[in-house]
Order: C-alpha cells, then structure tokens, then sequence
C-alpha cells in the first residue's frame, strides 16, 4: 500500500495535483472545484491501492472493503484539510499579537498537561484496559 500510495503521490503531482491548487487565504471556508476534483481523484486512487494491496496480501473478501475505507478516510480528509486551511490561515493572520501570544501560551500549557498525562496515570494507579 506504501508504494502504491507513493506511487500515486508521484503522479498526481506530476500532474499538478497538489495542496497548494487554488489556494489564498479567505475570511470563509472555500472549496473550489480544483480542490474537489483533486480529493476525489486521491480518494480513487486510494480505493485502488486500498483494493490491490487486499487482493496481494491474499484478502479477496475485504478487497473492497479496504479500498472503500481508505477512500472514505482520505477523500474526507483531504476536501475538509482544503477547505479550512485557507481560512485558519486567514485568521491567525488578523489575530492581534497578544491574543495569538495567549494562545500559544495555551498549547504549551496544554503540551505540558499531556506529556504529564502518562505519570498521572501511574500515580493515581488507574486501571488500563488492554
């Protein structure tokens, strides 16, 4: 699936298909026809490689499950990464200084809690399903 995702990858951006197609920061969320082509045929692409990769590694009868579920994953992904990039862009670009500082301020305060996460667990013994 690797290679055939890289593959693919290679190919589309020989031909064009790349994150930045169309791209500008707006106030709104935008998905312009470009983008949607492009998140379709890299979601195409990955049900191809989702549906050989199966059938290679001997899994006739989920073939097309693979497939429909990389597809589903990445297509989604990929529109909804196009359509809000440009506008969180956008925003952090008219954001006063302090409250983008307070708000970096925030995810380190929030990076710290969750690297702490793990001696919390151990500390306050808590059972861990496995």
């Amino acid at each position: 699936m690797g290679v055939l995702s890289t593959l693919g990858q290679l190919i589309g951006y020989a031909r064009g298909i790349r994150p930045t197609i169309d791209y500008q920061p707006v106030a709104r969320l935008r998905l312009t026809r470009m983008q949607l082509i492009a998140g379709v045929n890299r979601a195409l692409g990955y049900t191809v490689a989702g549906v050989i990769s199966a059938f290679v590694a001997n899994e006739r009868t989920t073939a097309l499950g693979v497939g429909i579920r990389g597809e589903l994953a990445v297509g989604l992904v990929t529109a909804l990464a196009s359509a809000c990039t440009p506008y969180v862009e956008w925003t952090a670009d008219h954001l006063p200084q302090k409250v983008m500082g307070v708000f970096g301020v925030g995810l380190i305060l929030i990076g710290f809690a969750l690297q702490s996460f793990q001696y919390w667990i151990a500390l306050l013994d808590v059972p861990i399903l496995s």
